[in-house]
């Protein structure tokens, strides 16, 4: 037997308002950076790679949001190597595709280990709510899960 209609309807509804938060926080935190933290912090990192960290973050959200509206599990990211894969791979089209068709665009290594670290943040995050969810045995919108 497969599962239910209800099931999947639960596990979107999950998985797209988990991975929306996640959106807008890198969205509103980008915006928080561009517009007061770097005029506030005189830091190498949040000048130069917080942005492009928040990238790795919000292309593995916006990924599994898009996965969970048509119902794709197959490609919702989950595991850590996959994200680590797939955001080192945007990384490195952003860093050294991008600069090809963009002029001021430059390249820049380190950043693409920004995007890394940014999936990883996902990871974690996700792996916190799951833990919470877990030790709090809290249902989040999914009755009988």
């Amino acid at each position: 037997m497969g599962r239910s209609w209800g099931s999947y309807r639960c596990h979107f509804n999950y998985g797209f308002r988990l991975n929306l938060t996640i959106v807008v926080f890198a969205l509103l935190t980008y915006q928080l950076n561009n517009h007061v933290l770097k005029g506030t912090f005189s830091s190498t990192f949040i000048s130069n790679y917080f942005n492009d960290m928040l990238g790795g973050l919000l292309i593995v959200a916006f990924t599994n949001m898009m996965a969970s509206t048509q119902m794709e599990w197959r490609l919702y990211l989950k595991s850590v190597r996959a994200i680590i894969v797939f955001s080192g791979l945007a990384g490195v089209y952003w860093e050294y595709v991008a600069p090809l068709y963009v002029e001021e665009s430059i390249s820049d290594p380190y950043d693409v280990l920004a995007y890394i670290a940014g999936g990883l943040a996902y990871w974690l995050m996700i792996g916190c709510v799951a833990y919470l969810k877990l030790i709090h045995k809290q249902n989040i919108g999914c009755e009988g899960q």
